[in-house]
């Protein structure tokens, strides 16, 4: 049913105070992971987003906050007693400084299924302590577009439902399965032959030059840092490649060397 037909309804329920629960629990998931990680909620500021998921995951959606008089006819939505609106003052002095949008939803995280995924997987990255938001959603969107099977992180990782990160994704965080990467899943990997390849500017291997095995790891460190967990540093058993670079550039961003390390695997038909 078009929202626009149920707005006479819902501005009944209009939100006039701060202190109503719905819109405090929104402006908590703006200020940090641990209380995205403590609520077991998240936050998306992008309407196309919201779209997304509620047409891919509409499980995940547990309700709508919306800045009064704001046009929802662009937005479908089959359950309307989901949607609150709020006073615009409040809405705009709860959020100014958070974000531009109007219309804000809030989700349920998901949590993966890593025995249904695993078994699975063949081609994967992992992502060593990436702080920046940004860089994680564009690797998210980029693993993606070149049919990576799965996104792994490990702890220090940005975490992957931080609005920067989810808008950066443009909604692929609901296409691809990310995971925490843990010891047993390590081993798991370890175990199924996975060979492991890491990034790396000091390697003298170039990347056109590797003949890759049937299952691949590609580990990525962070931002100026490189690997820095100890089980990917010192106790697991990689192979160092680079990509090859002219007038004397030592380093790329993280998220550019992604795409250009997905690129050639994709055209070489590795993945």
């Amino acid at each position: 049913r078009n929202c626009r037909l149920c707005c006479n309804f819902i501005e009944k329920m209009l939100i006039q105070s701060k202190d109503n629960q719905k819109l405090k629990l929104a402006k908590l998931l703006f200020s940090s992971k641990k209380n995205i990680k403590k609520t077991n909620f998240f936050i998306i500021d992008n309407i196309k987003l919201i779209k997304e998921i509620h047409l891919k995951s509409p499980e995940q959606l547990a309700y709508i906050l919306v800045c009064e008089k704001t046009n929802l006819d662009s937005l479908v939505f089959n359950n309307p007693t989901k949607i609150h609106f709020i006073e615009k003052n409040i809405f705009k002095s709860s959020f100014t400084d958070k974000t531009k949008e109007s219309v804000l939803a809030v989700c349920k995280v998901k949590k993966p299924d890593y025995l249904a995924i695993l078994p699975k997987l063949k081609n994967i990255l992992i992502l060593d302590q990436i702080s920046i938001p940004q860089n994680f959603g564009a690797i998210i969107r980029t693993a993606a577009a070149f049919n990576i099977d799965a996104v792994f992180y490990t702890k220090g990782t940005t975490f992957y439902y931080n609005p920067q990160t989810i808008r950066a994704a443009a909604g692929y965080i609901f296409e691809i399965p990310i995971l925490e990467l843990n010891k047993d899943t390590l081993i798991f990997l370890q175990e199924k032959s996975f060979v492991f390849y890491v990034l790396d500017i000091a390697a003298k291997e170039y990347l056109q030059d590797v003949n890759f095995s049937k299952k691949n790891a590609f580990v990525l460190g962070s931002e100026g840092n490189g690997i820095i967990s100890n089980d990917l540093k010192n106790d697991l058993k990689t192979k160092k490649i680079k990509i090859p670079m002219k007038n004397k550039v030592e380093s790329l961003n993280v998220a550019v060397t992604a795409g250009i390390l997905l690129y050639h695997l994709f055209f070489k038909k590795i993945i």
